[in-house]
């Protein structure tokens, strides 16, 4: 019987001004995603990648969940669990540690109209380029949930900021009406009773997220 191996790879997601960046780390091979063989489950693997990013990149992730399980070739045979984390504070001062524009790695998912082409700064191999796929469809699914909003944006933001991070993980333009009322009526923000000076109107409301109460 051949013993099939167990990885764990996880894609870390910051936004950054208002691009969405992914988290790599140098290897002998070029930059990779932060990955760990799993010895032993006696621990949770969340808790395992969480203790094991902290060591390598000097990051945390505040949200850390399980996003595919791929089932990968050869003699030996592989498992690779794909987490996805997400992250506010994405500065460090680790060693060999790199952010890439999520959109540089997958040019064809941003389908915005003023969309840019990137540069590939950092090159990731075919399998890292999926896991980021894999997680960014995910993040599409859960974008309009308080989990995923509260820990990329700001404490507090506009209703403009806002926006500008929900069409930087969709990867497409909103309008702006119909996103400010969805996003009015869904009750996941309260007003923050301040304004910032964003140009030459008038002073923008600023909001944060509404923390559930505990049980």
């Amino acid at each position: 019987m051949v013993a099939i191996r167990v990885a764990a790879s996880v894609v870390v997601i910051a936004l950054r001004g208002s691009s969405l960046h992914v988290l790599a780390v140098g290897s002998p091979d070029g930059w990779t995603l932060p990955s760990l063989e799993i010895q032993s489950l006696v621990s949770p693997l969340a808790d395992q990648l969480t203790s094991f990013l902290l060591r390598r990149t000097g990051l945390a992730p505040s949200v850390l969940h399980q996003a595919a399980t791929i089932e990968e070739g050869g003699v030996d045979g592989q498992l690779r669990i794909a987490f996805y984390g997400l992250i506010r504070e994405w500065y460090t001062n680790a060693e060999g540690v790199a952010w890439a524009d999520v959109y540089s790695v997958l040019p064809d998912a941003d389908r915005r109209a003023h969309s840019l082409h990137r540069s590939r700064e950092i090159e990731l191999g075919d399998l890292d380029r999926y896991l980021v796929e894999r997680v960014l469809e995910r993040l599409r699914v859960d974008v309009l949930s308080a989990p995923v909003l509260a820990v990329l944006s700001p404490k507090t933001f506009t209703l403009s900021y806002l926006q500008e991070l929900v069409e930087s993980v969709l990867g497409r333009t909103l309008h702006t009406q119909n996103f400010r009322r969805l996003i009015r009526d869904s009750g996941l923000l309260a007003p923050a009773r301040m304004q910032v000076k964003t140009g030459n109107g008038r002073p923008a409301e600023l909001y944060s997220f509404v923390v559930p109460e505990a049980d």
